[in-house]
């Protein structure tokens, strides 16, 4: 049943989950400070990596792809999900900018390569014939309705969770998730099926609309927070048990073998070449930018791009179309290697990133600078609360 399961219906039900939790964990006043940073790695960054990734699949796999189609599926590869480096980054104290830009570069290129992917998918399938006439208009959907849309929906939703902020109510913290759940479902939905425009990007510009101003309007942050956290869990789960449902039923079939493992391996390596030549490529710019960037963590932000539940949410999403279209061998095979970069990324990028903390000396010195900066920070508040209370001259003239 679930290797069956419709492509839109699965891009519908599982992708507003992910994007919606990955935009609502990230720090807002942080994001605008590593925002150039992101859009770097995100747009130029994810088009040549697309670029070159199509190229190589084209010339180093064996099967009859053409052009279109491996640029389609150089645009899921593309799409990065750093969620294993993030936490490990996380749970060894690591710089909060390091960790920011990274999530912030995985929340944006999602919506750059959906549009290559959408652009080449339709051309390979011939769905239609796209002239410059409507590859602009093409271009003006998704690249400016979309944030456009997004901000509208999250506007709104934010208003309807001021109207319910009651942090003593057990009922308004009810209507806030349910908010927060049509924020992230019916963004989706209006830009992809009334508008024809990118769901990912209006899904994505709705949740950082709403997170940049509902902090104070919560009932309960964690509560919330962990709910997001939670379903994102299942989703993901879901997302690679299918995957991996599909990638056995085509190992035991004659549209994969053996010998394409081997290929899966090598697509494994030259992709890291790939993000490893974008992210040096970037160097000159990521060091002056934002909140810049030291040369060990140019490793981290490399490891960072890994693939995962969304690449693999493209992958069977086309699978499903290239089935309608009798082309079931492509599928299965778009849907084992992506699979099996996944897997690789997961396990050998998290482990990469647990070894190189160690040796780049980030867990000893950014957990002590950053408990430090918190305590400063407490400090410097509990000074400015009290002069502002208490109007004694003394204490307003005296150094904390």
């Amino acid at each position: 049943m679930f290797m069956q399961i419709d492509g839109h219906a699965l891009l519908f039900i599982f992708v507003p989950v992910l994007l919606f939790t990955e935009s609502l964990s990230v720090d807002v006043h942080l994001f605008r400070k590593t925002f150039w940073q992101s859009f770097l790695l995100a747009c130029p960054g994810v088009v040549a990596s697309a670029a070159l990734s199509g190229v190589v699949t084209f010339y180093v796999l064996p099967y009859s792809w053409s052009w279109y189609l491996a640029m389609a599926f150089g645009s899921i590869v593309a799409v990065t999900d750093s969620f294993g480096v993030v936490q490990v980054l996380k749970s060894s104290g690591a710089r909060e900018a390091l960790t920011v830009l990274i999530t912030s570069e995985s929340a944006l290129n999602q919506g750059i390569a959906m549009i290559f992917f959408t652009l080449f998918f339709t051309l390979f399938m011939d769905w239609m014939d796209v002239s410059l006439r409507d590859f602009l208009f093409f271009f003006l959907q998704v690249v400016v309705l979309a944030p456009i849309l997004g901000m509208l929906v999250g506007w709104v939703g934010y208003a309807w969770m001021w109207s319910a902020s009651d942090s003593h109510s057990s009922v308004h913290l009810v209507v806030q998730t349910c908010v927060t759940m049509f924020v992230a479902f019916f963004s989706f939905y209006i830009s992809e099926m009334e508008y024809g425009s990118n769901g990912i990007r209006t899904t994505s510009v709705a949740a950082l609309a709403m997170t940049r101003y509902i902090g104070p309007v919560l009932c309960s942050p964690e509560i919330i927070n962990n709910f997001w956290r939670v379903l994102a869990f299942v989703t993901r789960a879901l997302i690679f048990t299918i995957a991996g449902m599909i990638s056995h039923r085509a190992s035991t079939s004659a549209n994969v073998t053996f010998v394409d493992c081997g290929y899966c391996v090598a697509l494994f390596v030259l992709m890291l070449l790939i993000r490893s030549l974008v992210v040096v490529a970037s160097y000159p710019l990521l060091s002056r930018m934002g909140v810049g960037l030291k040369s060990r963590e140019y490793g981290f932000v490399i490891l960072g791009g890994s693939r995962g539940a969304i690449s693999l949410a493209f992958a069977i999403s086309a699978r499903s179309a290239l089935i309608l279209a009798e082309e079931e061998a492509m599928g299965d095979q778009m849907v084992f290697l992506v699979s099996g970069l996944s897997f690789l990324s997961m396990v050998l990028n998290t482990a990469a990133t647990k070894v190189f903390v160690k040796l780049a000396g980030v867990e000893s010195q950014y957990t002590c600078e950053s408990k430090q900066e918190y305590l400063d920070h407490i400090a410097d508040h509990v000074s400015k609360y009290a002069r502002t209370q208490y109007k004694d001259r003394w204490l307003r003239n005296r150094e904390p």
